[in-house]
């Protein structure tokens, strides 16, 4: 029992020359597999093995690694600091979604496609809404304590204003889209990378809803929000992108039904996020005036 230990360790952490030299292969075999379409070629079938293996290499590597980083004094002393560790966390979410609009609208010029250059738009102006909310939570550090509330209030009720105009142009947009079934062919890479951001933003918005159930701030919980609904078009342009590339065997009215469906579903529930953050912080600024009336009589 010990021996087979012992030989599982040094397959999990292998010296570091050779967790970089199957870290390139697999990289290239991958990128080779893919970008030249061999996926039933002899030499595919040791690639998709090694680069098991290496991700493996990879991820063990990786918790000892993590776990040190966070039990370092300064990490410890960040998240302790729950206020600042949320403040962050808006700053990694526009800069993510910023890197995505941008992945998005690059495949939509190299692919001269309509769809994927309205998701780009789409995240795009996601991304100045939470430029919006990055912007009123700092100017929360410089309002007057009186006057704190109503600012974050403000900002949430922005918030929703946009996603609700937003959302509006692109259920237009997808519909046409789905009506007319104007779709293209994309490589697999495309799809890995959007399901890839799917999954990650279902597991941010989890974490986010957790970690700011305690703070009873309107801009976080405008963040939440904003998260779920990006979760949300994410899942709908993912299907999309899916039927187009592996649907090839659905009839065509098929493909456009669970578009139509899927879609259908994802912006009314987006509607009703925007609805919720608008109609809370029209009653919450209410009270906040009435409030501040009584106070000052």
């Amino acid at each position: 029992m010990e021996k087979l230990k012992h030989i599982l360790l040094k397959l999990l952490y292998p010296h570091p020359a050779i967790t970089v030299v199957c870290t390139v292969l697999s990289a290239a075999g991958l990128f080779w597999v893919f970008g030249t379409g061999s996926t039933e070629h002899p030499a595919a079938y040791v690639c998709y093995p090694l680069s098991a293996y290496t991700l493996c290499v990879l991820v063990a590597g990786a918790i000892p690694a993590f776990a040190a980083v966070s039990r370092s004094p300064r990490v410890v002393r960040w998240r302790s600091r729950a206020p600042q560790r949320l403040h962050a966390s808006l700053y990694n979410s526009l800069a993510i979604n910023l890197g995505y609009a941008a992945f998005k609208m690059a495949v939509g010029v190299y692919f001269h496609s309509v769809w994927f250059g309205a998701a780009a738009l789409y995240y795009m102006v996601l991304s100045l809404i939470r430029f919006w909310l990055v912007r009123g939570d700092r100017r929360t550090n410089r309002a007057d304590a009186a006057d704190v509330l109503a600012t974050q209030w403000r900002s949430c009720r922005t918030c929703g204003r946009l996603l609700l105009v937003l959302n509006a142009t692109m259920t237009g947009m997808a519909f046409q889209m789905i009506w007319q079934n104007r779709s293209s062919h994309y490589p697999g890479f495309v799809i890995y990378l959007s399901a890839g951001y799917t999954f990650y933003r279902f597991i941010a918005a989890s974490v986010r809803s957790v970690r700011m159930r305690g703070f009873a701030n309107p801009i976080y919980t405008a963040a939440k929000a904003l998260d779920l609904s990006v979760a949300l078009m994410a899942v709908f342009s993912l299907q999309t992108a899916m039927l187009t590339s592996f649907g090839a065997d659905l009839a065509e009215e098929t493909r456009q039904m669970m578009n139509a469906i899927t879609g259908g579903v994802v912006h009314t529930l987006v509607v009703c996020i925007a609805l919720y953050l608008i109609l809370r912080s029209r009653r919450a600024l209410r009270g906040t005036a009435a409030a501040h009336d009584v106070g000052t009589q």
